[in-house]
């Protein structure tokens, strides 16, 4: 069992309340072949960042307010020095172009452990400017109800299987299918505790997946072209395998930590 992260780190900032819905205008490019999935342009996933540590890639994140990077505790281990850290936004690419903004201040969940409460904000040096290519995204409501079986989307720049740890270069994206919480928490009885607090989504003949590269990044739903963020990437057994699926944390369950985190990081 381990974090779907190449190195790691921890990060904790914070940023400005939730964004406006992203509405797109065109629809995901089903072409090609993360883990069971095809290369993409960042106009599609305008919210996905790349967090950096030294300048090299090691996780993945999601914009939420103007200088507000949410992302997973566990990404950024030297939380207390945010000045290892940076964020590359606005590029398809984890290595090249865009913006690189260092990252100002980083705050992790207070009660992080064995998974549990993996979720962390990045505060940023300067703010970003909104584009095509940079958005910010609106979180799942804290009442509306995940049904199971319901199309999701993961994306990112991690590696495109468990036994190759090369991370991709051009991000990638996949459609994973949200699972029965219970089924889940068999699944990985003898691995981890699986609480309400995360949610589980794979494929249920498996090969398609988050993987090592990926932590930190964002589990999207979309319905009638609104893209909203439904989880952050955490943890999981190998990548792709049927018998489990991955885990995410459950952003929906920490709008209130999230509101109490960024003002104290104003």
């Amino acid at each position: 069992m381990s974090g779907k992260v190449t190195t790691f780190i921890f990060l904790l900032i914070t940023a400005t309340v939730w964004a406006t819905p992203i509405k797109l205008t065109t629809t995901f490019p089903y072409e090609g072949r993360i883990v069971g999935g095809w290369e993409t342009d960042i106009s599609y996933f305008p919210y996905q960042v790349s967090i950096q540590q030294l300048n090299t890639h090691v996780c993945g994140g999601s914009v939420i307010g103007e200088d507000l990077i949410l992302t997973a505790a566990h990404c950024l281990l030297r939380y207390d020095n945010p000045q290892y850290y940076s964020v590359r936004a606005g590029s398809s690419y984890s290595f090249r172009d865009g913006v690189v903004i260092p990252a100002k201040a980083i705050k992790i969940h207070q009660n992080y452990k064995n998974n549990e409460h993996d979720i962390a904000v990045i505060k940023l040096a300067m703010p970003l400017v909104y584009s095509e290519k940079i958005k910010a995204i609106p979180l799942w409501n804290e009442t509306q109800i995940l049904e199971d079986n319901t199309q999701l989307w993961v994306s990112g720049w991690g590696s495109q299987a468990s036994w190759y740890p090369q991370v991709s270069p051009v991000l990638r994206y996949t459609s994973v299918n949200s699972s029965n919480l219970e089924k889940c928490r068999q699944a990985y009885t003898s691995v981890n505790n699986i609480t309400e607090n995360m949610l589980c989504a794979g494929a249920t003949e498996g090969g398609r997946d988050s993987c090592q590269g990926d932590s930190g990044g964002p589990l999207v739903a979309r319905h009638q072209n609104t893209t909203t963020l439904v989880g952050v990437v955490s943890f999981g057994v190998g990548c792709g395998r049927a018998e489990y699926p991955g885990v995410y944390t459950r952003v929906q369950n920490y709008h209130k930590w999230l509101n109490q985190t960024i003002n104290e990081l104003k």
